[in-house]
């Protein structure tokens, strides 16, 4: 109720600025937005400033309840990614990592990333040049969805059998607050010089062998570099 207030409010200030008309008398007053109660269809719309603020109310919506991807400063790490070299073990070959990590795939509500034969899953996402991690954004559903991830920094070569062996660099448990967008914070110093992470699922909310992840974005920022894709050219060249 108070974040409905809030969008009101913010609405209000937008329209009266921007479109100098009034919120309430001038939108909900609308025959767009006024039904008749008897018959239950929609009034014949007119002309001039109360259009004008249908376009304006749609505008201050979209201002107010537009989503933060990420905190100053930091920004979705998806392009930085070396897509070539990614791997994710136990995936289901139906539903592999592209539907998690891919922008396109990611935002589609009917794609996933799911386990196959139990529920863990060891992804490894190498980047095309060094970044610094700040958050994760993982989604998935309630009861199959990730809950303990263990985070390590430039390591290659994992598999289930040695994951273990080595030392972490974070370790975060998913709430069902983070599992609908509530971005997951790691420890930032601890992943400055960043080329490849490497995301090892141990565990989903429930008891069920299937864990399924709707989303997965790597939230960061660059350091200036050289491009690991354009070293690899120069060196296979030379």
């Amino acid at each position: 109720m108070i974040l409905v207030c809030v969008c009101v409010y913010f609405a209000e200030i937008f329209l009266n600025e921007h479109c100098h008309i009034h919120f309430f008398s001038e939108v909900f007053s609308s025959p767009l937005y006024t039904a008749d109660r008897q018959t239950q269809t929609k009034q014949p719309e007119r002309s001039g400033s109360r259009q004008e603020a249908t376009v304006c109310f749609r505008m201050a919506t979209a201002v107010v309840t537009a989503p933060v991807v990420a905190a100053r400063g930091q920004v979705d790490l998806v392009e930085c990614i070396d897509w070539q070299s990614v791997e994710c073990l136990n995936e289901k070959s139906t539903h592999t990592f592209v539907n998690a990590l891919k922008q396109g795939y990611r935002e589609d509500n009917g794609l996933h990333l799911e386990s196959d034969a139990d529920e863990q899953l060891l992804l490894y996402i190498p980047f095309n040049q060094v970044v610094k991690l700040h958050s994760l954004i993982i989604k998935g559903p309630p009861d199959e969805g990730p809950r303990t991830l263990k985070l390590f920094a430039n390591r290659q070569s994992m598999g289930f059998s040695n994951v273990n062996d080595f030392p972490i660099n974070d370790a975060v448990t998913v709430s069902l607050e983070h599992l609908e967008g509530k971005p997951v914070p790691l420890k930032y110093v601890k992943f400055q010089n960043v080329r490849s992470l490497t995301v090892f699922i141990e565990d989903n909310q429930g008891s069920s062998d299937c864990t399924q992840v709707q989303k997965l974005a790597i939230i960061g920022s660059t350091v200036e570099t050289t491009n690991m894709s354009e070293l690899k050219k120069i060196n296979n060249e030379n």
